[in-house]
């Protein structure tokens, strides 16, 4: 029980950290592929279209679900550099995300809907390793001299500084009220994923997609 107790204080920040990150990545990845089933299935979009378009917006609900719940400890980086690396990191994952769709699509030739899934649910796993990578490193950093001792990998003693304390993690108040916000945002989004769908949908009956190109 030492060794559990001291590995979780020395990785504690990582632990809350990534269990966050993980909780908002499951909604965001729950919402892509919905909206990927919509947009291709539903509306008749390319696998490639239809993917970029739910990644976009799945990439703006976990950008709120990031910055203010799993990283919001994190204040070292100006707001519009945190937006533009996020939304930079992001456009390469969903280029890692279409390349695996494109792979399997037009390379293996595999073009049903379960081949399209799973190569879907693939190319997101790949591009959230590298996000997460990415987040910590780039995105969401800490204040000159306020990085905990365990992103130094060090377990933090009872006389280090106010400075280098973990940060207070649990506050349910906090917590339960910036998962709400983050729902919120989900709601906000799929909304927008059905209203973008019911736009669509008239070309798509009219056997057109979404230039006026037949589908």
């Amino acid at each position: 029980m030492t060794l559990i107790r001291d590995l979780y204080a020395r990785f504690q920040v990582l632990i809350h950290e990534v269990a966050k990150f993980g909780i908002v990545g499951g909604l965001a990845f729950v919402l892509t592929i919905v909206l990927v089933n919509v947009f291709h299935s539903g509306a008749g979009l390319g696998p490639i279209a239809a993917a970029t378009l739910a990644n976009i917006l799945a990439t703006i609900f976990a950008f709120v679900g990031n910055k203010f719940w799993a990283f919001r400890h994190r204040k070292g980086s100006h707001w519009g550099r945190e937006t533009l690396l996020f939304f930079f990191f992001n456009g390469i994952g969903i280029l890692i995300t279409d390349g695996v769709i494109a792979a399997v699509h037009y390379g293996l030739g595999l073009t049903d809907n379960f081949s399209y899934n799973v190569a879907n649910i693939i190319g997101i796993g790949m591009a959230t390793l590298f996000r997460l990578y990415c987040y910590r490193r780039w995105v969401f950093l800490y204040a000159e001299g306020q990085a905990p001792a365990a992103e130094r990998l060090e377990p933090e003693t009872s006389g280090a500084s106010e400075g280098t304390r973990l940060p207070a993690f649990a506050d349910p108040e906090r917590e339960v009220s910036g998962f709400q916000d983050a729902l919120h945002h989900l709601r906000q989004v799929v909304l927008d994923g059905v209203q973008v769908h019911r736009v669509l949908q008239p070309d798509r009956e009219r056997g057109y997609g979404l230039v006026g190109f037949p589908a």
